[in-house]
């Protein structure tokens, strides 16, 4: 839905709550959002894409206020990540062979594995997770770890299982980098060994496939110099994996 839509779907919402005169009322001229009841305009910010959030936010001061309420940008972001797909594209001059596999499938879709290993023979040395790594995993010792990883979860559980992030947490601006990625060594017992991408917007994460972003991310405060995260040598396939979110 774009700015104007809601707009539209505003004055029929106002109509049938006041029973304004929608002739009189069009959706250009209601000034006065704030008469409608906060729920609901927070229940139609579900169907705004993000350009027209942004403009949804610039009308007046209560919608202003409502893009900044938490609950409505977490809100925001589980869906659009709900929606997210990770595509494995071995054919980079068509669709041959793609393969699509979607969040919402995992099992739990905000600490799941996706299954590389049936569905596009991939595995032996890569996994990819939602979430973030809270232990080692030994079915994961040889193994490069990708996971993907909304800032809410991170946050929420920053005093308990998240506290290894705490070093990244300040500089990393949540409005503009919702959904962050981090890089982990299934040999690593310490948690606090990861490289991160945590500047990226959605739409960006969905431009550059695994291997250029992880080119992109940059290593914990706690992870020394001669630390490899990911391997020396690029891990055979990771640039044909893209996350759409």
């Amino acid at each position: 839905m774009n700015f104007k839509h809601f707009l539209f779907l505003i004055g029929f919402c106002f109509n049938q709550v006041y029973g304004a005169d929608l002739e009189e009322k069009t959706p250009e001229k209601l000034a006065h959002f704030s008469m409608l009841p906060r729920d609901l305009v927070i229940h139609i910010t579900k169907f705004l894409d993000d350009k027209s959030f942004a403009r949804f936010g610039s009308a007046c001061k209560f919608l202003n206020a409502i893009t900044k309420d938490p609950s409505v940008i977490i809100s925001r972001v589980e869906i659009r990540f709900l929606n997210g797909k990770l595509i494995y594209r071995p054919n980079r001059e068509n669709d041959d062979g793609k393969i699509e596999m979607r969040i919402a499938d995992l099992s739990n879709p905000f600490e799941g594995t996706f299954d590389l290993r049936s569905r596009c023979g991939l595995g032996e040395y890569l996994t990819i997770s939602t979430g973030y790594r809270k232990g080692k995993r030994e079915e994961n010792a040889n193994k490069l770890e990708i996971w993907l990883t909304p800032r809410f979860l991170i946050e929420g559980d920053l005093q308990t299982t998240a506290a290894h992030f705490g070093g990244i947490m300040g500089g990393w601006d949540g409005a503009a980098a919702p959904v962050g990625i981090f890089w982990t060594s299934g040999r690593d017992v310490e948690l606090t060994l990861y490289d991160h991408l945590t500047n990226t917007s959605m739409d960006e994460i969905g431009n550059e496939n695994l291997e250029c972003l992880g080119r992109k991310s940059t290593r914990s405060p706690l992870t020394p110099l001669d630390h490899h995260i990911r391997p020396v040598h690029p891990i055979d396939r990771v640039n044909d994996l893209t996350f759409i979110l």
